[in-house]
């Protein structure tokens, strides 16, 4: 149940916009976008964001779409996962689409839903997703996630660096 209260948070809207964080006007249409826009995305990223470590591995683009998981651990437990995907959807422009699962794998979504955050604008290194913006510097990548808690509209930053598989 506080899975499930924590997912309809992160849908909630939010008010304003910031430097960090942008978002679609009422009736803008979401921007379309090559996946080879976000090939900087590719890689394994550890880091931190929601009090605890997280991780992220975005793959290289296949078949129309961008694939990535991301962990999120408390303590020394996994508290939840997400699976992610960079797709276009129906010519309905670019989105981040992702569903997120409880740390014995029962999803937090129904079965046919997703998460959605389309696509504002893309340039070289960062990506404004509507609520949700991804950007490389070097080996580090920013993600700033605007979402509604208890105490109302809150941005959360998540900072990733670069590791390798091996």
């Amino acid at each position: 149940m506080k899975s499930l209260l924590f997912a309809l948070l992160l849908l909630a809207p939010t008010a304003g916009q910031s430097q960090d964080i942008r978002r679609l006007e009422p009736g803008q249409a979401p921007a379309h976008a090559q996946l080879s826009q976000f090939a900087w995305l590719t890689g394994y990223w550890v880091g931190s964001g929601l009090g605890g470590r997280s991780e992220e591995l975005w793959m290289p683009a296949a078949d129309s779409s961008m694939a990535g998981i991301f962990r999120q651990y408390r303590g020394d437990g996994l508290w939840f996962s997400e699976y992610m995907m960079i797709t276009s959807v129906g010519g309905a422009g670019t989105r981040v689409r992702l569903k997120h699962f409880n740390r014995d794998g029962s999803p937090w979504e129904e079965k046919d839903r997703w998460v959605e955050f389309p696509l504002v604008a893309v340039e070289p290194h960062t990506a404004w997703f509507n609520g949700l913006t991804y950007h490389r510097s070097g080996d580090t990548l920013t993600v700033k996630l605007a979402f509604r808690n208890a105490q109302g509209p809150t941005v959360e930053t998540f900072t990733f660096h670069r590791q390798s598989l091996d």
